[in-house]
């Protein structure tokens, strides 16, 4: 498989949250989200940083509408009671190995809702069976004990820490904590779920 199929276009997570493709977000609203949660998204992206412009944001939505449906990247919008609160996207398609990453970050006042642990969710089952790959991997620094938190809660096996992988904000060098599912794990973990 070279090319993805089509993306869907609205993911239904629960009555609460849908996941939109994010350039339909507007980037005056993905700059201000950025902007309120730069302190917080600086620790770990880099980003989020004191430079970053309504330009880069609109940037960033153009970028994703030519990769959208092409092996390169499928970002979502996380809308959470009509209101953007995030971005989640499965990115770094390998065709040979059949694998994907997912990729993902919540504004800070949402946090702790349960909402991107469901999110993952529903993307890790959309990449099993919508695209049909063999494994799923996330990808956190090794102090964002909430984002491997996420990975934990959904079954995600630890494969250990790539050491000094990570680019935050600041520019330094941080170790990244490497997690894994595979297809028939997936399975076995949803039915006992």
């Amino acid at each position: 498989m070279s090319e993805w199929p089509e993306p869907h276009r609205l993911i239904v997570v629960d009555d609460d949250t849908v996941l939109r493709p994010v350039f339909e977000a507007s980037a005056d609203d993905l700059y201000a989200l950025v902007v309120k949660n730069l302190a917080y998204l600086g620790r770990f992206l880099d980003f989020a940083n004191a430079e970053y412009s309504l330009a880069d944001a609109a940037t960033y939505l153009q970028q994703s509408r030519q990769n959208w449906g092409r092996s390169r990247e499928q970002a979502y919008a996380i809308i959470h009671e009509g209101e953007l609160g995030g971005v989640a996207g499965l990115h770094h398609f390998g065709a040979k190995n059949r694998a994907v990453e997912i990729g993902y970050w919540l504004s800070e006042h949402l946090q702790g809702r349960g909402i991107m642990t469901r999110c993952v969710m529903k993307m890790t089952e959309m990449a099993f069976e919508h695209l049909g790959v063999n494994q799923v991997n996330i990808s956190a620094d090794v102090v964002n004990e909430r984002s491997r938190a996420i990975a934990e809660r959904t079954g995600f096996s630890f494969d250990g820490v790539t050491r000094q992988w990570l680019v935050n904000a600041a520019g330094e060098l941080a170790d990244m904590a490497r997690y894994s599912m595979l297809k028939d794990e997936w399975a076995r973990w949803r039915s006992e779920h």
